[in-house]
């Protein structure tokens, strides 16, 4: 084969590849310039990222709506809000009492209500959630089903509820949808069999729904963000399983304000997927799946380094589940006081967690008795040989509840 040949064949294929990417990239969503005087609806909008979303699309200059079930905090935020508002450009700030696990009847009524009272809802962002965590024996049935209705319905109902205003949007952009999901609905981690189907759920739905809204310069985006310092994630932590701590423990945790910018970004953009960090690049391209693309940069990405992805993910995967076969250890190692293959000693183990407390706020008499169990069961003593009723319970309890438990951590 001459040169010219191939010559003329990469031409040819590069000709075709451009009209390819014209083809898929016909009728993306018009990026939108400016927030000023469009009306941003926000569930969950008084804490956490709900509340950095609310200020940002203040900053923006939109008029915003938050929904959130303490009537004394709306006020607070709403009040918040109306201070940071351009009062020139006469932005509204309304807040309103709704609990999104109710019925929907409910939630439609209020919804209706801040469209009388703002104007018709131009992006509407589905913030509203919260983890419970533990394994499936550990939590009943009831958490499953809450974390759903939270989690998942409240978005449903929600979307349905503003969809009027969504679909006969006098905006030329079009009007938006977000979901904040999390990175707990990309991969499926220990701890989270009651909080990840949920999000896994959001994904779905998302794209199903672009689907049908496309027609109507309806564009839908899905956030992704990593653990975020909210007051709810500090609560979350304090119940967290030691497994669940291990594995994302090293995850950098982000701000609610560098959080609610990219979301807002993703929306103006148009994107589908809305990404944080290494991390959530690779997780965002590695579960791509047929998700709705918005660039041929981000086609490209995911084409040439899904594969590479793929097996950096199975040497995270090996990694997750040593973590929680050594957390299992421990604790058996701990209750039990039997010799079992670890990759520290017991004693090692009860050194170090003495060494943390002492580091941060002494140690109370309880924990200093507990510690003492866990010496003693690191010499061999087995928990009825100690003669404490429930002291290797407690010591194993107390090592759990600290959150450490390998060398990784301590």
């Amino acid at each position: 084969m001459s040169w010219s040949l191939i010559l003329m064949t990469i031409c040819i294929l590069f000709t075709l590849s451009l009209f390819a990417l014209c083809w898929i990239f016909k009728d993306q969503p018009p990026k939108i310039h400016s927030l000023r005087g469009w009306h941003v609806f926000i569930t969950g909008g008084t804490k956490g990222i709900g509340l950095a979303l609310a200020r940002e699309a203040v900053r923006q200059g939109a008029h915003v709506t938050v929904l959130a079930r303490q009537q004394q905090l709306i006020d607070t935020v709403v009040f918040e809000l109306s201070e940071l508002a351009d009062n020139s450009q006469k932005q509204i700030v309304k807040g309103y009492q709704c609990d999104m696990t109710s019925d929907y009847d409910k939630i439609a009524q209020v919804v209706h209500k801040a469209e009388q009272d703002v104007g018709p809802i131009d992006v509407l962002i589905n913030n509203v959630g919260g983890a419970m965590q533990g394994t499936i024996e550990e939590m009943g049935i009831e958490v499953f089903q809450q974390q759903m209705s939270l989690n998942y319905l409240s978005a449903v109902s929600a979307t349905k509820a503003a969809l009027h205003s969504l679909k006969n949007s006098r905006r030329v952009e079009g009007s938006r949808i977000a979901f904040v999901s999390s990175q707990a609905g990309q991969v499926g981690l220990y701890g989270y069999t009651a909080y990840s189907p949920c999000k896994f759920a959001l994904r779905g739905f998302a794209e199903a729904l672009q689907m049908e809204l496309r027609p109507h310069n309806v564009w839908v985006t899905v956030a992704y963000p990593p653990n975020t310092n909210t007051e709810g994630f500090v609560e979350e932590w304090k119940n967290t399983p030691v497994a669940t701590k291990l594995i994302t423990g090293g995850d950098e945790v982000m701000e609610p304000t560098v959080v609610a910018k990219g979301i807002f970004r993703s929306i103006t953009c148009g994107k589908f997927q809305c990404l944080f960090g290494m991390s959530g690049q690779m997780l965002g391209n590695l579960c791509c799946g047929m998700t709705p693309i918005r660039s041929a940069a981000e086609l490209i990405h995911q084409a040439f380094f899904i594969g590479i992805y793929r097996i950096i993910s199975l040497y995270y995967l090996k990694h997750f589940n040593s973590v929680v076969l050594q957390t299992m250890l421990v604790k058996v190692k701990t209750l039990t006081g039997k010799e079992v293959e670890l990759d520290i000693d017991a004693s090692d183990l009860v050194e170090r967690i003495k060494e943390k407390i002492e580091e941060k706020e002494g140690i109370p008499p309880a924990q200093q008795r507990l510690i003492h169990a866990g010496k003693q069961m690191s010499e061999g003593k087995t928990a009825a040989e100690y003669k404490i009723t429930g002291g290797a319970k407690m010591m194993a309890e107390f090592v759990l509840n600290l959150g450490y438990g390998s060398d990784d951590v301590l």
